[in-house]
């Protein structure tokens, strides 16, 4: 969507608050405490009516329908174009009793605004009009004349709202948002949209098994769909003629109605955005209508009921009482993404999306086989569904299984080619394959069309670096870090590089960045470490040492590279023999005793700690597995004088 004021109010919750929750949560909760104040403010002022305007403000206020808008920190667009749309109608109110052409402009700017929170305020001037007939009465009853100047005078909302709606349906058709009429024809949409306008009102009255996704579960051999959506057609039909006819008795009702109905057009499915069949969001605006046919229709109802006042009193709170526990109950299931996932594949049939995003919320938990489960049973359901083949591909290549990984990817391109999540996937796939040239391929499609994706330069460099192009990598991981300056991967990759040219002092500053960002990378501590050992800084170097084994127990590398300094070190200030020996014999332990390079570190620690008997054996072993491995001339010698040393009784240190 097309909403630059949502996105600044977005930025403007992560400027102040981080990306703690619970404070973006608070600003959508202070938005419809607003709203509704702001509710009982403008009906109050058009109707004079402070009873009736306060049950509509606290059904409004309290309906589980409305829970989804405010739980869902997302639907900021809700509630920050209610605010607008609230704002429009009362800046709108002072201009009728007021018609001053500030207040008019006032008015068209509020409504500007609303249109750049969500463009579903495109029906805002038709419900302007509306309220010209109940409760403002500036026009009678089918009276062109009367009604004329009153369009005239919304024709600059009309125009605005018109180019809102150009705007939001190019954005989203192009986003992929917009469902094709080969997809889903429109005579299924008409009565799908029909059954919707039911099942909103169905579930006004009896807000159960709410969810936060409902599948469009056409089936073209279900007959019985077409008769419900018929029926639906007659009974919204005879609803409609039936207010038109009694329009000028129940004014309120046809404004309510219609109110309904028009408000609802934009998001009822005739052009289909999304898979669901309807969504409990899209009755923030909308259940206004019905909530006004209800206050002032129960007086009009129980007129002639003996202690009329007391049974609509008690039925009012009765009836706000069990719409706040249902709502209290529905935001329970808001709490976490595994809840909410459950609950849609509880209350619905065939939710191959809430089954997605359940897979999606386990593979975060680390749950990799529950989450294939239910990434499978998505598929099962629509086995073109491209987000669970992408969760299924990402699942797969966490478990190092990058050929199955890749099939799923190439299935994701298939269905969407220029899908860019789904062409990184497959470049890091093909880096772990060392399929280079194939994955600085993806990445190099991808900068092709967006030379500012800050992800694309760093994988193209991690590409190129492997093919030991290390100038071009570099100049890669600086661009990623220009556009991305928090970007800790890239800081990593670029110290690396510079330290395979060996530029141990350029090396540094990256690195520490990199560590800055993310003090918690066992990776960048252990290059780090292996930089300050060849500057000689062997203080830094053991600190960043332990602080890669603390965060990864069992990575043989740290244990070997931090035995090795604790055993032949220079300075004997670091030199610890009796913790080099565990050390170097863990990380054998690790590797199967098959290593000579750490076979070597455990004889030296060995010698180091004065056990002469047991370096000699294991120097004669590292000598035999080197003679068989390697064609190292030097590397030979080495290990030979070594040997020799150890038989002699002399420790080795470091030169």
């Amino acid at each position: 969507n097309w909403h630059p004021l949502t996105w600044l109010s977005h930025m403007l919750d992560c400027q102040l608050f981080g990306a703690k929750p619970s404070w973006h949560h608070l600003t959508n909760l202070l938005l419809h405490i607003t709203n509704i104040l702001l509710l009982f403010t403008v009906l109050r002022r058009m109707t004079g009516a402070i009873w009736q305007s306060a049950f509509v403000a606290a059904l409004f206020a309290l309906h589980p329908l409305h829970v989804e808008s405010v739980a869902w920190v997302a639907e900021r667009k809700d509630a920050l174009s209610t605010l607008f749309w609230l704002l429009t109608m009362l800046a709108y109110l002072g201009y009728v009793r007021q018609p001053k052409i500030w207040r008019y402009l006032l008015a068209f700017s509020l409504f500007a605004l609303g249109l750049m929170a969500k463009p579903m305020l495109v029906t805002l001037p038709f419900v302007l009009l509306l309220l010209d007939y109940w409760p403002l009465e500036r026009f009678d009853y089918f009276r062109w004349k009367t009604l004329r100047p009153l369009i005239i005078e919304k024709i600059p909302f009309i125009i605005l709202a018109a180019i809102s709606s150009i705007i939001t349906f190019i954005v989203q058709q192009k986003g992929g948002a917009v469902t094709d009429f080969d997809s889903l024809n429109l005579k299924i949409r008409i009565a799908n949209a029909f059954l919707s306008y039911m099942r909103y009102i169905a579930k006004m009255v009896w807000p159960t098994n709410l969810a936060m996704f409902y599948p469009f579960s056409y089936n073209p051999q279900n007959t019985l769909f077409l008769l419900e959506s018929i029926l639906a057609f007659v009974v919204l039909a005879a609803i409609t003629v039936l207010l038109i006819f009694t329009g000028r008795k129940y004014k309120y009702a046809v404004v309510g109605w219609l109110w309904y109905l028009g408000t609802l057009f934009p998001v009822i499915g005739l052009i289909q955005v999304g898979g669901q069949a309807f969504a409990n969001r899209y009755t923030y605006i909308p259940l206004t209508g019905l909530f006004i046919i209800l206050a002032w229709g129960m007086p009009d109802l129980l007129q002639k009921l003996h202690y009329r006042k007391l049974v609509i009193g008690i039925a009012a709170l009765a009836a706000i009482v069990a719409l706040s526990v249902r709502s209290y109950i529905e935001l329970g299931f808001w709490s976490d993404s595994i809840t909410l996932s459950s609950r849609a594949i509880e209350v619905t049939e065939k939710n191959y999306l809430a089954h997605c995003l359940l897979a999606c919320a386990l593979y975060d938990q680390g749950r990799w086989q529950d989450a294939m489960i239910q990434n499978n049973k998505s598929l099962q359901i629509m086995p073109g569904y491209m987000y669970a083949h992408q969760n299924l591909g990402k699942i797969l290549a966490e478990q190092n299984k990058l050929e199955e990984a890749i099939m799923h990817f190439s299935k994701v391109l298939e269905l969407k080619p220029n899908l860019v999540s789904a062409q990184k996937n497959m470049g890091k796939a093909c880096l772990g394959l060392g399929r280079l040239q194939e994955a600085a391929e993806y990445y190099d499609t991808i900068l092709s069309k967006n030379p500012l994706d800050a992800d694309a330069h760093e994988g193209l460099g991690v590409a190129l670096g492997r093919q030991k192009k290390l100038d071009e990598a570099i100049e890669h991981f600086k661009q990623a870090i220009r556009i991305k300056p928090d970007f800790a991967g890239a800081y990593y990759d670029l110290g690396f590089a510079l330290a395979q040219q060996s530029k141990f002092n350029e090396a540094v500053t990256p690195l520490t960045e990199s560590l800055r960002l993310d003090p918690n990378s066992e990776k960048t501590h252990f290059c780090l470490a292996r930089v300050m050992s060849e500057q000689r800084n062997y203080e830094q170097a053991v600190l960043h040492f332990r602080e890669a084994i603390r965060l990864k127990p069992d990575r043989a590398e740290s244990l070997n590279a931090l035995a090795w300094l604790l055993a032949a070190s220079k300075q004997a200030k670091f030199r610890n023999p009796e913790e080099a020996v565990k050390l170097a014999q863990k990380a054998c332990e690790l590797t199967g005793n098959k290593e000579f390079n750490f076979l070597d570190t455990l004889a030296a620690a060995y010698a180091a700690s004065g056990k002469f008997p047991e370096a000699v054996s294991t120097a004669e072993k590292v000598l035999h597995l080197a003679v068989e491995s390697s064609q190292n001339k030097e590397l030979l010698k080495d290990f030979q004088n070594r040997l020799n040393l150890y038989k002699a009784g002399h420790t080795y240190i470091e030169p």
